[in-house]
């Protein structure tokens, strides 16, 4: 049974979708087009999840517990090409929302301790080289938008006020806007847009802006 979230797949009309089996126990990952049936990508126990594709279509990012005896999630990287799985990211902890930069070469994603309570933004090159995490020590962090050409945006709350930051290589973190009615916030791939959706007042709305504003 299908069960996830869609990763599209660039210049292809294929997706990455999560699906349940019963010979693994939990979620799987499968490729999915409008040419025959689904292929299956990943087959292991665990939950593996569908996180986002390479610029080029090449690689696949997940989130996957298999690696965890406590249910910790870690990012791994699917080759396409091959279908062999490798480790990211070896945290202890759960890291989430992966998000390749437009140019491919750094992957930016989020981390929770639950064991100190500790939330982090981070960053790591694709080689699984050079992990910089800095701590979110003054507001809660609420998601990840994705990439502009210079700097992440996370959406993060502040005093019950949402709040949408700029979090560049280096991890320096500034304000971008507050008082966000959604936190349906995204980046699209090329990193030049950034697209807004939420309800406020009974009503459904989106806003394109780009993220150079």
């Amino acid at each position: 049974a299908f069960a996830g979230n869609p990763a599209p797949r660039p210049a292809r009309d294929e997706w990455a979708i999560e699906t349940v089996f019963p010979d693994s126990g939990s979620g799987d990952i499968e490729l999915a087009g409008q040419q025959g049936p689904p292929l299956r990508l990943t087959a292991t126990p665990g939950h593996d999840l569908p996180q986002s594709f390479s610029p080029d279509g090449h690689q696949l990012l997940i989130a996957s517990t298999r690696w965890s005896d406590r249910g910790f999630a870690s990012i791994g990287i699917v080759d396409m090409a091959t279908g062999s799985v490798r480790r990211l990211t070896r945290s202890g902890a759960t890291d989430g929302g992966p998000s390749w930069h437009p140019d491919g070469t750094v992957i930016g994603f989020t981390r929770t301790d639950p064991d100190r309570g500790l939330q982090f933004v981070c960053v790591i090159d694709v080689s699984g080289e050079r992990e910089q995490c800095r701590e979110i020590a003054h507001w809660r962090l609420v998601g990840f938008a994705g990439w502009t050409r210079t700097a992440m945006l996370v959406l993060g709350d502040s005093n019950g006020v949402t709040v949408l930051f700029s979090v560049n290589r280096s991890l320096d973190v500034r304000e971008v806007s507050r008082a966000y009615h959604s936190t349906n916030v995204s980046v699209d791939p090329s990193g030049r847009w950034l697209v807004e959706g939420g309800a406020r007042n009974g009503r459904t709305t989106w806003r394109v802006a780009p993220t150079d504003r």
